[in-house]
C-alpha cells in the first residue's frame, strides 16, 4: 500500500507530500556491500577509509559529486580547535598538500582528489548524486539505505550501516530517538554558507553566519538556501550549506557537560576531542546563565565512548560525526573537524570488524582496536589509562570542593555546581551553618542556590544590590559591555567585571525562588534598558565580529535575558511593567520576521523579544500572550515551536 501524508512542515512553500510504502515490494534495484556509509563528508569519508582499508567491501553514498563535506564543499578548510599533532590528521594534510602541489590545483580541489583517490585505491565504491531518502529496517536491525538517483529508487544493503550524514538522517529514518539543539526550543548554532573569494576584495566578510535554522525540516533547509542566495556575493558561494549542529541520537550512552569538564574516563573510548566552549548562540542553559559557560571558556579534552555511536534500540547501525549521542552543551566541545575525522576513521574500522565477526553493534568489544589506535597515536596516550568515570561521587572530593569554597576560593563555585545535588547540598548546608568567612559564606549561599536551596539568598541579594549600584555609578565609558576576547581563556573560569557577576546573581536567585528576592529583581528590571543599538565592532577583528550574528547584539542583551530567566522561574505581577517598558524600546521590539531575506539581523533580536514575551505571560501580562501569538507566524520553525509550547503550557 502506498500512502501519502502531509509532511507537517509549517512554512514549506512547495506542494510536497510524505510518501511511504514497502521498499522490499516496490524497489527491486539493490546493491550489496559489507559496510554502507551514508554521507561522504568530514567523518563519512574517513569512515570509508577505516572500513575499506581493513579489506571490507565498502560503499559511500552522497548527494554531492565529491567527498569531504564541510571542508571541500563548504570551504571551511582550516582547523580551529581539536586534538593537535595527531598522526592521522598530519598524514591526511601532508598527502593532500602534496597532491595539490603536484597538480597545481587549489588546496580545496587537491583535498577532494586525494580523498577520492585514497578511497578508490582501497577498493571502495563511491555513489555520488544520490538523495538518501530512507532506512531499510527489519526487526529493529538496519540493513541499509534507500536512495534515489536520476529519479530512480534503489537500495544499498550491508551488514553494518554508518550514518555519516551529520544530521542523524539514517537513524531518524530508522526510528531512533533523536534530539535537536537546545532543550527548550531546539535552537542550534548559527549556520553559514561561505562565499567564494576572487581576486578583488569581497564586499563583506566571506565566512559570515546567516541565521538559526533546523535542517531536520525541509522547509527550514529550503529557507536556509534561499537566504544564502540572497546574502551571497553575486551568487558565488560554496555549494554546501554548513551547519554546526543538527540532530543528535539517543545512544547507549549520552556524553554530557560533566563528562567534558570533569574528564570522565571510559573503558570503551574510541576517540577524543578538544575545544573551548564556542556556541555560536547565546546559550540559555543554567550553566551559561550563571556565567560558567561563556564563549571561549572551558578549554577541555574529552573522551568519546563507543556506546555513544550506537543508537539505542537499533542493531546494524553506527552514527559517526557530530550526530553521535551527546548533550547540546557537550557538542560544543566535540564538533571540531579534525576530531570528527578521526572519530569517523575509527567508526569505519569498528564497522569492518563487526562485519567480519558477524556480531551485533551492541555486543561489540572495542578493546582490540583500541590497542591499534593507541599504538598509532590516533588516540593520545593520556587517555589510555585511569579509573573509569570521574570523581564527582567521591565523598572526599565533594567535601574538599565545599571546604575550598567556604575558604572564599571563587574558582570552586563552578566545581561545586557540577557535583550531584544529593551529594553536594547536605555538605553545603552544613558548611553554611558553621562557616565564619564572610566571602566563603556568600559563595556557599550561591552554590546552595544553584541546587534550589534559598537559605542564603539574602546574602546573594545583598551582593547583587551593591554590584548593581556600583555599575550604575561607574557605567561603561569604554563602550561595549561584553568584550568577546575578554572571556577567552579566563583563568579558572572565575567571572571578572560587574556585568556578568550581576547576571550570575540574578540567575542564581532564579534557581532558588523566594519572595524576598523579588524586590531587588524588580529594582534592577525597572532600571534596565537596551543600552543602545546593536554593537558595531572595531579593531583588527572587527570585520569578523561584525559578521557574527550572535555577537551583533544590544549591549544589555544578556542582562535582559537573565531577568527573563528569573521571571520565568519566580513570576510576579510586579515585573510586568518593567518588561512592557523594555518592549517600548525600538532596539528590543519589532523583530518578528515573515520574509525569507530579512532574518539575518533580526533573529537574535527575535530570540530576546520572544523570551521577554514568555516572561511577561508567566507574570500574567496580556501583552506577553499577544506577542507569543504573533510569534506563531514568525518564519523560524524554532520560534513558532517555542511560542506554541509556551502558550500550551500557560493556557
Amino acid at each position: 500500500q502506498v500512502k501519502f501524508e502531509d509532511p507537517g512542515e509549517p512554512g514549506l512553500s512547495i506542494p510536497l507530500k510524505r510518501c511511504s510504502f514497502s521498499f522490499d515490494k516496490y524497489v527491486k534495484d539493490s546493491k550489496r556491500f559489507e559496510v554502507v556509509i551514508a554521507g561522504g563528508g568530514t567523518a563519512g569519508i574517513t569512515a570509508a577509509f577505516g572500513a575499506s582499508e581493513k579489506g571490507t567491501r565498502t560503499v559511500v553514498v552522497d548527494y554531492f559529486n565529491d567527498p569531504g563535506g564541510t571542508k571541500t564543499l563548504g570551504g571551511v578548510m582550516g582547523y580551529y580547535h581539536g586534538i593537535k599533532d595527531n598522526p592521522f590528521i598530519d598524514e591526511l594534510e601532508k598527502q593532500s598538500a602534496r597532491l595539490t602541489e603536484e597538480t597545481g590545483f587549489t588546496k580545496r580541489a587537491g583535498r577532494k582528489i586525494y580523498l577520492a583517490q585514497r578511497f578508490e585505491k582501497a577498493g571502495g565504491k563511491f555513489i555520488p548524486g544520490s538523495i538518501i531518502c530512507g532506512s531499510l529496517v527489519r526487526n529493529k536491525k538496519v540493513d541499509g539505505i534507500l536512495c534515489c538517483k536520476n529519479g530512480r529508487l534503489f537500495k544499498v544493503t550491508g551488514h553494518v550501516t554508518i550514518d555519516g550524514t551529520g544530521d542523524a538522517d539514517i537513524a531518524a529514518f530508522a526510528g531512533a530517538v533523536c534530539y535537536h539543539g537546545e532543550q527548550r526550543a531546539g535552537i542550534t548554532q548559527n549556520y553559514s554558507q561561505w562565499n567564494i573569494v576572487g581576486g578583488s576584495k569581497p564586499p563583506s566578510y566571506p565566512s559570515s553566519d546567516y541565521d538559526l535554522i533546523d535542517t531536520s525540516r525541509l522547509s527550514e533547509f529550503q529557507r536556509g538556501l534561499f537566504l544564502s542566495h540572497y546574502e551571497a556575493h553575486f551568487y558565488d558561494f560554496y555549494p554546501y550549506l554548513t551547519v554546526r549542529e543538527s540532530r543528535r541520537i539517543k545512544g547507549l550512552y549520552e556524553l554530557n557537560l560533566v563528562d567534558a569538564v570533569e574528564q570522565s574516563h571510559f573503558e570503551d573510548i574510541i576517540s577524543a576531542a578538544s575545544s573551548d566552549y564556542d556556541p555560536h548562540y547565546v546559550g540559555n542553559s543554567e550553566f551559561t546563565r550563571c556565567g560558567f559557560l561563556l564563549p571561549h571558556s572551558n578549554v577541555v579534552r574529552i573522551e568519546i565512548p563507543y556506546r555513544s555511536v550506537v543508537p539505542e534500540g537499533l542493531d546494524g547501525l553506527l552514527v559517526t560525526g557530530k550526530a553521535f549521542s551527546q548533550t547540546h552543551n557537550a557538542l560544543q566541545f566535540t564538533r571540531m573537524s579534525g576530531d570528527l575525522s578521526i572519530l569517523g576513521y575509527h567508526t569505519g574500522q569498528i564497522a569492518a570488524d563487526i562485519a567480519a565477526k558477524n556480531t551485533s553493534v551492541a555486543q561489540y568489544d572495542v578493546s582490540g582496536l583500541q590497542k591499534e589506535w593507541f599504538a598509532a597515536g590516533y588516540i593520545p596516550e593520556e587517555f589510555s589509562s585511569g579509573k573509569s568515570g570521574n570523581k564527582i561521587n567521591d565523598p572526599d572530593e565533594v567535601r574538599g570542593r565545599v571546604e575550598n569554597l567556604a575558604q572564599g576560593k571563587a574558582e570552586f563555585l563552578y566545581d561545586c555546581c557540577r557535583l550531584p545535588k544529593e551529594k553536594a547540598l547536605p555538605e553545603l548546608k552544613a558548611m553554611f551553618r558553621k562557616t565564619s568567612d564572610k566571602n566563603g559564606k556568600l559563595l556557599i549561599a550561591k552554590a546552595m542556590a544553584w541546587f534550589g536551596e534559598p537559605a542564603g539568598n539574602g546574602l546573594i541579594a545583598g551582593e547583587l544590590k551593591d554590584l548593581f549600584e556600583q555599575e550604575q555609578f561607574d557605567g561603561y565609558p569604554d563602550g561595549y559591555i561584553e568584550n568577546y576576547d575578554f572571556i577567552r581563556g579566563r583563568e579558572k573560569n572565575v567571572l571578572e567585571g560587574l556585568f556578568w557577576r550581576i547576571n550570575q546573581d540574578i540567575a542564581l536567585l532564579g534557581l532558588a525562588p523566594d519572595n524576598d528576592s523579588i524586590k531587588i529583581i524588580s529594582y534592577i528590571l525597572n532600571r534596565t534598558d537596551s543600552g543602545g543599538r546593536m554593537i558595531e565592532w572595531t579593531g583588527s577583528r572587527g570585520n569578523y565580529f561584525n559578521s557574527r550574528i550572535d555577537l551583533r547584539i544590544i549591549p544589555f542583551y544578556n542582562r535582559i535575558f537573565n531577568l527573563c530567566f528569573y521571571a520565568e522561574r519566580n513570576p510576579d505581577a510586579s515585573f510586568a511593567r518593567g518588561f512592557e517598558k523594555l518592549l517600548d524600546d525600538e532596539n528590543i521590539s519589532g523583530y518578528i520576521t515573515t520574509e525569507y531575506h530579512l532574518p539575518r539581523w533580526k533573529v537574535y533580536g527575535g530570540n530576546l523579544e520572544m523570551n521577554i514575551a514568555s516572561a511577561l505571560a508567566r507574570c500574567g501580562s496580556k501583552t506577553g500572550f499577544d506577542l507569543l501569538l504573533k510569534y506563531l507566524n514568525d518564519i523560524h520553525f524554532n520560534f513558532k515551536y517555542f511560542a506554541a509550547t509556551e502558550l500550551r503550557s500557560l493556557t
